[in-house]
């Protein structure tokens, strides 16, 4: 699955980089997502057209957490942390732009890596392994979010804590929570959460 997820985010950007209008219609705009809603889920698959470094970063993280992250989720739950993590990621810049950056766009998997961020963070706290080396990474991306400040923070921000708070509700059940039908309640932990996260997004586009 990582390699897919890989492809996928390729082959977007090559169609970026050679039909430039194809970025105008995948970004993430929170001024315009309340009616063309599939930017919510466009946006973490595509990156800068031209630029190897966006594309390249964001790769060779996303290998570098899937090596480790898939084969103890296992293909389908890795995907759904990742697919619930880019659109945490665009959720949280609806719900926490400020005037301008209602009107900026944005795009990259960052925000989904940063969720598997945060699956690496809680599966790393059920099994009592050291988290040095990730509060380390995420150190610096603070610090480089800081330096670049046309770095999307919130997208970063929502990608950590739903890539987090899926991996609880995927794994508390099996680990530590109910021994008996543990699906039935993976699947209410992730169909709320889920919900919620529509929830607060009609909320912010009605209210």
């Amino acid at each position: 699955m990582t390699f897919t997820l890989m492809g996928i985010c390729v082959v977007v950007w090559l169609l970026q980089t050679f039909v430039s209008a194809i970025t105008s219609w995948v970004v993430m705009t929170p001024a315009v997502a309340g009616i063309q809603p599939w930017r919510f889920f466009t946006a973490p698959f595509a990156h800068v057209p031209g630029s190897l470094s966006h594309i390249g970063f964001n790769m060779l993280t996303l290998w570098l957490m899937g090596r480790y992250l898939e084969p103890i989720l296992h293909a389908r739950r890795f995907l759904l942390v990742y697919l619930l993590s880019g659109l945490g990621g665009s959720i949280f810049q609806v719900l926490l732009a400020d005037q301008e950056g209602w009107y900026g766009s944005s795009l990259g998997a960052s925000g989904a890596i940063f969720g598997l961020f945060g699956a690496y963070m809680v599966l790393a706290w059920l099994t009592g392994r050291s988290l040095t080396s990730m509060w380390v990474l995420l150190g610096l991306n603070v610090a480089i979010a800081v330096l670049f400040p046309s770095i999307s923070w919130r997208g970063h921000l929502g990608g950590l804590l739903v890539g987090a708070t899926t991996t609880l509700a995927i794994t508390w059940p099996l680990l530590r929570g109910r021994s008996e039908h543990p699906q039935r309640w993976i699947t209410l932990g992730v169909v709320g959460l889920a919900v919620a996260l529509m929830l607060a997004v009609f909320l912010r586009y009605t209210v």
